[in-house]
């Protein structure tokens, strides 16, 4: 049996297989729209729209956008109308505070329907550092199926809903939660992780329903208790982090150089699996 090299409080792990290259986008169509002043009504696309895209559709979700803060105006001019990198950093910056899976940056049925949720005044736009979302809806079908397709063949295989469902409670991207995974006991098949129903290996610091298991970490009666405590993590001490996607920050309280982890490597891990990840799940 490996056991991964002691790192923080929280856990310990080991570097994962080399991941595969990160995705890339299409550049951009040229600038064709002009910039409207802020609606006096915000508006909700109807239709799907992703980075390339042009036409009055992404200007109106522009300026909903820019009108709820996610967005600048000068962002705005810089491609009014064109679904280019900033308007998709700014709706990844609205999945992220909506608990919105994948964080992917692309405008469909479930961001237009949080979108239409915070225009008509149901939800708020952004949620405090901690806050969940006590009923998290159940994810769609297809969106499960691609994250059992990933972890197949592992002690994670048929967790993909409750995974999703936990993303959402929390508002960490599920993607995150499979890269962090997979670096830290690939998918619960190496170390002490499956020994403790502990994907992320966390240390035993009182969680509730976990007890002190093997070497110390973590241990709790069912795999989606692990799974569960993981997000409840990111949410907390570390929701700075996964609201700036400051990965360096994160990695060096969760894993810091001090314990003896690489701390770039496991960035650099954390950034390209989340990418693979992220294509996979959209």
């Amino acid at each position: 049996m490996r056991v991964a090299a002691h790192h923080s409080h929280w856990h310990h792990g080991h570097p994962p297989a080399a991941p595969t290259a990160p995705i890339h986008h299409r550049a951009p169509s040229a600038d064709t729209f002009t910039a409207a002043p802020r609606p006096r009504a915000l508006q909700v696309p109807p239709v799907e729209l992703e980075r390339g895209d042009v036409g009055p559709q992404v200007l109106a979700l522009q300026n909903t956008l820019v009108a709820l803060g996610f967005m600048t105006r000068a962002q705005v001019a810089t491609g009014p109308g064109v679904f280019g990198p900033r308007t998709e950093a700014a709706v990844a910056r609205f999945q992220q505070a909506q608990g919105v899976q994948p964080v992917c940056g692309r405008y469909g049925p479930l961001t237009r329907g949080a979108l239409q949720a915070v225009v008509q005044g149901k939800r708020p736009a952004r949620s405090p550092v901690g806050a969940v979302d006590p009923s998290p809806a159940p994810p769609s079908s297809g969106a499960a199926a691609k994250v059992d397709a990933i972890v197949a063949g592992t002690p994670l295989a048929g967790k993909g809903a409750f995974m999703l469902q936990m993303a959402q409670k929390y508002r960490v991207p599920v993607e995150l939660a499979l890269a962090m995974f997979w670096h830290e006991a690939e998918f619960m098949t190496t170390g002490i992780a499956p020994l403790n129903n502990n994907p992320g290996n966390l240390r035993f610091v009182g969680q509730p329903g976990a007890v002190s298991g093997v070497s110390g970490f973590a241990q709790w009666p069912t795999v989606e208790g692990g799974i569960e405590a993981f997000f409840k993590l990111m949410n907390g001490l570390y929701r700075p982090f996964v609201d700036q996607k400051d990965w360096a920050g994160l990695v060096h309280l969760y894993a810091p150089s001090s314990d003896g982890n690489d701390e770039a490597a496991y960035v650099d891990s954390i950034e390209t699996s989340m990418a693979r990840y992220r294509k996979a799940i959209a």
